[in-house]
């Protein structure tokens, strides 16, 4: 089992979200987090500078059985290049699952 997280800008969402629903992936989690960005920026605002070094961005979790990792990658990646084209995508290694409501664990649970 792994655990999928991949950070994305939030207009990237909807055209990830599609590719995800085609690869037949329908539960996951999605998260407002901050990122730090290379070079901060200045920007006036009301008259009053303002440096931005950490802007708006996605965390999309998924839980996933080793063998869907590939397409779930796959089809983030597709929804990310069709609205932009950054982000980053990472699995690691998920040890354990199990859903509170049934009681189901480990590959059960996904």
């Amino acid at each position: 089992m792994k655990l999928i997280i991949a950070y994305l800008h939030p207009e990237q969402l909807p055209a990830v979200k599609e590719s995800l629903s085609n690869a037949g992936i329908q539960r996951f989690t999605v998260m407002t987090v901050l990122g730090t960005v290379p070079k901060a920026e200045q920007v006036m605002y009301r008259g009053v500078e303002h440096e931005i070094s950490m802007v708006n961005r996605l965390r999309i979790e998924i839980a996933a059985k080793a063998s869907d990792v590939d397409a779930a990658m796959a089809a983030i990646k597709e929804g990310a290049t069709e609205s932009g084209g950054h982000g980053l995508v990472l699995a690691t290694g998920l040890d354990e699952v199990l859903l509170v409501w049934d009681g189901k664990q480990g590959e059960d649970a996904l």
